[in-house]
């Protein structure tokens, strides 16, 4: 048969194969045309699957909606990706980086620093994903511990900063005692004269 069945009709073709030789031979060979499909298609998930290349996603989010592959290129001419995925219609796109090259750790951490940059009037998300689509539970609990590993270090360099420029601040406050605070102070000018009377 070379007409594909629903599967109504591969119910019906059962219940009469019961009762006639003829059902029972078409439903043989509807069965047999199956089984060959499905051999073909795991074949061909095999070869593909032996093709491919380990690579390392990043997930870009709240993407303009006219963005072009030439403008994230731009905005991610330091982590220079391999290959860019869009999805306009979403706003979302992929940066992906293969991992055979030597400097790929160094690309993809320059790329995760792009996270909540400004690109054309948007604050942008890039995170961590992993290959392949769906939502399967494995998959979803990969990206969110990768995810989370991501905050934390994140949140790790933001207190190092933060500490390092109070460290900055407190080294010019003794230095500059003298001198009135500037702007970017803690204490207003006319404050700090109240204080010091």
């Amino acid at each position: 048969m070379s007409e594909r069945l629903t599967k109504k009709q591969v119910k019906a073709l059962q219940f009469k194969s019961k009762h006639s030789e003829k059902a029972a031979e078409t439903l043989e060979k509807v069965q047999e045309a199956k089984n060959e499909q499905q051999k073909k298609k795991k074949t061909r998930r095999r070869k593909s699957k032996q093709g491919k290349k380990d690579r390392k996603i990043l997930f870009i989010g709240n993407l303009p909606y006219n963005v072009s592959s030439e403008d994230l290129q731009k905005h991610f001419k330091s982590s220079s990706p391999d290959k860019i995925r869009i999805r306009q219609e979403k706003g979302i796109a992929f940066l992906e980086f293969e991992t055979e090259t030597e400097d790929y750790v160094k690309r993809v951490e320059a790329a995760l620093k792009m996270h909540h940059t400004i690109m054309n009037n948007r604050k942008i998300n890039v995170e961590l994903t992993v290959g392949g689509g769906g939502n399967s539970k494995q998959r979803i609990t990969k990206i969110k511990s990768k995810n989370e590993k991501l905050e934390k270090r994140r949140r790790q360099l933001e207190a190092k900063r933060h500490k390092h420029e109070l460290e900055k601040r407190n080294s010019n406050a003794e230095t500059n005692e003298d001198e009135p605070l500037t702007a970017g102070s803690t204490v207003h000018p006319s404050r700090q004269q109240l204080i010091d009377k």
